[in-house]
């Protein structure tokens, strides 16, 4: 298998996916609590046997992430993010091949020392996929608000110059300017987070 300097999304390396879709499991537990969970989450309580017995622990955190889907699409700040959370879900479970002719797909039931190498850069490497992601869309939600000409020019190479794409998001990302925008949308949540709690207690 060749591991490259980002995600690897068209493998087939089951150790690989598994360490993916552990990553998926967390954001989706992560996003269902509004990222405020208290205590241990999945990682914290099944990552070491996720990666040695893969077929043991996730039926379970399957049957888990239903639950979580549920809250995220009653919530009405990630509303709808269940399904690209599902939609990624599905795409990694689809790369899973059966063993042998007439057999069903299944997750490995142990993983080798080197598979679990794999397994780990599966984990760390989407979950660095989807922080590059969080970072590019709040870049361009700058760009969108203070230099419109600027997103337009930053978004027509998204797709055709991922390299290019990404080297201007960094570029903004490490500016005052952008600093400073983050900071009054901090400002302005924390804000309106408070004028929500005085109508709760004064209700």
């Amino acid at each position: 298998m060749e591991i490259r300097p980002h995600l690897t999304v068209d493998t087939d390396d089951p150790a690989y996916n598994c360490g993916r879709l552990l990553s998926v499991l967390a954001e989706a537990q992560n996003k269902a609590h509004d990222y405020k969970l208290t205590g241990p989450g999945v990682v914290e309580r099944y990552f070491g046997t996720a990666s040695v017995s893969p077929a043991s622990v996730f039926p379970l955190l399957l049957r888990l992430n239903r639950h979580h889907l549920s809250k995220i699409s009653k919530s009405p700040k990630w509303k709808g993010h269940d399904k690209y959370l599902e939609s990624l879900i599905n795409s990694i479970l689809a790369k899973f091949r059966p063993d042998g002719a007439k057999l069903p797909p299944q997750f490995p039931r142990t993983l080798s020392l080197l598979e679990q190498g794999r397994f780990a850069l599966g984990f760390y490497q989407q979950q660095a996929e989807d922080e590059r992601s969080l970072i590019a869309n709040r870049v361009l939600k700058y760009l969108e608000d203070t230099e419109p000409a600027r997103h337009v020019a930053v978004l027509a190479v998204r797709e055709s110059d991922r390299q290019s794409f990404y080297e201007q998001i960094d570029s903004h990302y490490g500016s005052t300017s952008f600093k400073e925008w983050m900071g009054r949308k901090r400002q302005a949540s924390a804000t309106s987070e408070s004028d929500e709690d005085d109508l709760l207690d004064n209700a």
